[in-house]
């Protein structure tokens, strides 16, 4: 590597984590099939390696074993193996048998309730395993005379500290399983001097290279904090609208050239310094991407900007083009499309919704009282910090700060 491209080295591309997807063999889907009366379940071992009680299963599909069992001499096994991501290939073991009656009693009510009063609560299992903490940064634009100005956001910054800290010893004390923290930069961390909106070189209260030294130190000493809670963080960057490199209103170099990521290559290169404090602290900076997905505790989570969720839609809020950006990337099979749980900022308020197995979280701002989102939207915003805990079950214990 020469020296021209080792000062230019962003620490190496990151693969996007792909949520795999399992296909089984037709006609040996998992679950029930009431037109045949056939059940099918799918285990890791082999038949020599685990008895089935069906008795189990029939209740877990709703099927009272009392009254219902699996007909003779029509069990079926086949095995199939699966890609499941990273040159993982599994062998999975499809058990299929067909589900008949034990007798043919005439209805009676009474045996009818005694059937419902036998359901109980199915147990669910206490989770195992590390969590880990996601904090999401959103929308600083330090430099931004709006609302309280520079003085709020730092204000905000140094009081985060102490109440990321707080927040997460409450979540272990409460049994949170917490092994990495994760911190999330969702872009716009600066406010830019210019192309982006009108009047804003005149609303700028600092330089370009004022903002990112603010911003620079003010992460610096979050990361600090949080570095000496844990003994694995990871922290990653994607580029927002406001960190790029405008001419005439326009981006007009690469994705890539954006001081929201770049500012977050600074801190990895200053830390690498001192690896035996900050050994444990890794980054995924993206070097021309718009977008992170990363699997965490086996789920795996996006991250972006939002402003490239450029459809708009006929009705709802502005998040709403989150939605429709993301159906259009999973329709294409994108890294994004596949994420179980998408986290993204740009819209300058705080919304959680679900679809299916799938949430979106929109992050709030650090600013605060935007003059022209409130002008343009007709609604102030809410400054604040978003974090949630994430493991191979989903998400949790949601909060701002």
């Amino acid at each position: 590597m020469t020296i021209m491209e080792e000062l230019l080295d962003s620490g190496g591309e990151f693969e996007h984590a792909v949520k795999p997807r399992m296909k089984h063999p037709t006609g040996w889907e998992p679950g029930i099939n009431t037109e045949s009366g056939r059940i099918c379940v799918q285990q890791t071992k082999g038949p020599t390696e685990v008895a089935i009680d069906w008795s189990d299963w029939l209740t877990h599909f709703g099927f009272d074993s009392d009254t219902f069992t699996i007909l003779d001499d029509t069990m079926e096994v086949r095995s199939w193996d699966a890609n499941m991501g990273g040159g993982n290939i599994t062998r999975f073991y499809y058990y299929k048998a067909k589900i008949v009656r034990k007798r043919t009693d005439n209805f009676n009510y009474d045996d009818l309730v005694k059937y419902i009063a036998r359901f109980k609560p199915l147990k669910t299992k206490k989770k195992t395993g590390t969590q880990s903490y996601i904090v999401a940064l959103a929308d600083l634009q330090i430099g931004k005379k709006d609302g309280d100005g520079l003085k709020g956001v730092v204000s905000r910054m140094v009081q985060a500290e102490h109440d990321i800290v707080q927040d997460i010893r409450k979540a272990r004390k409460g049994g949170a399983d917490i092994g990495q923290i994760v911190l999330a930069g969702l872009g716009d961390i600066i406010e830019g001097c210019d192309g982006h909106y009108k009047m804003q070189t005149f609303q700028v209260e600092l330089d370009r290279r004022e903002q990112v030294k603010v911003a620079r130190r003010l992460l610096l000493r979050l990361i600090r904090v949080l570095a000496d809670e844990t003994d694995k963080m990871l922290i990653l960057s994607v580029p927002g609208n406001h960190g790029e490199n405008r001419k005439g209103g326009k981006a007009f170099t690469t994705f890539g050239d954006n001081d929201d990521v770049a500012v977050f290559e600074q801190i990895s290169d200053i830390l690498a310094e001192n690896p035996a404090r900050y050994g444990h602290v890794k980054f995924v900076t993206p070097y021309n991407d718009l977008s992170v997905t990363i699997d965490i505790e086996g789920t795996v989570v996006g991250f972006i900007h939002g402003h490239q969720a450029r459809a708009t839609a006929r009705d709802g809020l502005a998040h709403t083009k989150i939605w429709n950006y993301w159906k259009n990337q999973s329709h294409e099979g994108t890294p994004i499309g596949t994420c179980d749980i998408l986290v993204s900022g740009h819209f300058h308020y705080y919304t959680a919704t679900q679809n299916g197995s799938r949430t979106h979280f929109q992050a709030p701002p650090l600013d605060s009282k935007s003059q022209w989102y409130t002008e343009s939207h007709a609604y102030a915003t809410n400054p604040g910090i978003l974090t949630f805990l994430v493991d191979s079950g989903g998400w949790s214990r949601q909060t701002i700060l």
